[in-house]
């Protein structure tokens, strides 16, 4: 739902006349494209006193967070450092998850998300697994024996900065 100005919500309230249908609460929201329609218009004319200051919106007010700043630092954005340090690969259902487990809060794939892009500034980022030498190794091993001594060499520059020896 978008949110209006003091500004806008005050010209739309002083338009409406009781007892005029031309000016009703669902004609002007129909008008004006309220989102919230009639309802919403009734509740700014209920808070309404005539000026623009009594329909600004009030500190506090709206939707509270889900988790609060310390723990979307601790449970979101140190897990996902902590797991890129180690050079595991995280995504946002196994941030999700840990969110759940912790925390002990129901809380949906979406949040959790929308705190990491947006508060915490998390990006995504297209990420290859990390290699040690003893990993790369067992890993290719045997692709590389059917490849020439030259190969071998090139692949290893390619990928890893590794040098392979003859009796490799």
């Amino acid at each position: 739902m978008p949110h209006y100005t003091a500004e806008y919500k005050h010209k739309v309230c002083s338009k409406y006349k009781p007892n005029d249908p031309a000016h009703s609460f669902a004609k002007l929201a129909t008008t004006y494209d309220i989102a919230g329609g009639k309802g919403t218009l009734q509740r700014w004319y209920k808070q309404w006193d005539g000026s623009a200051t009594s329909l600004e919106r009030k500190a506090g007010s709206g939707r509270p967070c889900a988790l609060t700043e310390h723990e979307k630092k601790i449970q979101i954005l140190n897990f996902v450092r902590r797991n890129n340090s180690k050079g595991v690969q995280v995504d946002w259902e196994t941030v999700h998850e840990n969110v759940v487990t912790k925390t002990g809060k129901a809380i949906s794939l979406h949040t959790v998300k929308t705190y990491g892009h947006e508060e915490l500034k998390i990006t995504s980022k297209r990420t290859y697994e990390m290699l040690t030498r003893e990993g790369w190794l067992k890993s290719f091993v045997p692709v590389l024996l059917h490849l020439s001594i030259c190969d071998r060499k090139n692949i290893a520059k390619k990928f890893c900065g590794l040098r392979l020896h003859r009796n490799a």
